[in-house]
């Protein structure tokens, strides 16, 4: 396999990714309108923003992530555009 094709392929297998993301973050987007929904309905209908429950789900992704960008690591690319900067608030 030459050096191009298995670019290519990798590049494939990310755009293939790219859209699985997609589709997590829509059905997560959908799931927290329908919480909004029974917020709506309920008395606890005025807090829709609860910073103690984003810092919670971000300590638990900090805890499972064992991908290759950890917490407060910055991963920069030379190509214009591909800056990446993962940073976690605390509690």
């Amino acid at each position: 396999m030459s050096e191009n094709s298995n670019l290519q392929g990798l590049r494939k297998q990310i755009d293939e990714i790219d859209v699985q993301l997609l589709e997590l973050i829509s059905e997560r987007a959908r799931l927290a309108q329908e919480i909004a929904r029974v917020k709506d309905v309920t008395a606890d209908n005025n807090n829709y923003y609860r910073p103690e429950r984003e810092a919670q789900i971000l300590r638990n992704i900090i805890k499972k992530n064992t991908g290759p960008l950890s917490e407060g690591r910055r991963c920069t690319k030379r190509r214009r555009g591909s800056l990446c900067r993962c940073r976690f608030p605390g509690p």
